[in-house]
């Protein structure tokens, strides 16, 4: 039986594989890498400013598509290309949600928005339920962060211009 059937991608010939992957593609492989270190370039001579929503919102949204897009090349350079696939996808979509954020300003302040309420949902959950995985999120809901949660949904009028939260 060949290693690969025993041991599928973590097989000890990994080395092997991924040559026989990378050499005959190596053009379009220096090419990603081009493009990383390009993307990197942008990301560290940019001047966020820490004040400034949409800024740190793009930064860290761009980031995101970036840490994708390396994903994607590991993983197709080991030759596993369906999880590749799905790195290609989770990029894409930070990608269009940085350039969302970045172009319209509702679209930055849904995206704000849409965070809150997500965190008042998860407080609520770890309140309401003792599952052993909310523990340290139960230990960490002191009345100061909730209060200070629900005063942000409110000076941001989530709930006015969004609809009564279920959550």
């Amino acid at each position: 039986m060949f290693e690969f059937d025993n041991d599928g991608f973590l097989t000890g010939r990994r080395a092997q594989l991924e040559a026989g992957i990378r050499e005959p593609r190596e053009r379009l492989f220096a090419r990603a890498h081009e493009i990383n270190r390009d993307c990197h370039r942008l990301v560290f001579s940019a001047d966020v400013h820490n004040r400034d929503p949409r800024e740190m919102l793009v930064a860290v949204s761009f980031i995101r598509a970036l840490e994708h897009y390396q994903a994607a090349i590991v993983l197709l350079v080991l030759g596993v290309v369906a999880p590749a696939k799905v790195a290609i996808r989770a990029a894409l979509e930070a990608v269009f949600t940085t350039r969302a954020i970045a172009k319209d300003e509702e679209t930055l302040k849904a995206f704000v928005m849409n965070d809150l309420l997500q965190r008042r949902r998860l407080v609520r959950k770890a309140q309401q339920h003792e599952h052993t995985n909310l523990v340290e999120l139960r230990g960490a809901l002191t009345p100061d962060f909730v209060g200070t949660l629900e005063a942000e949904i409110q000076r941001t009028e989530v709930a006015g211009k969004h609809g009564a939260d279920t959550g």
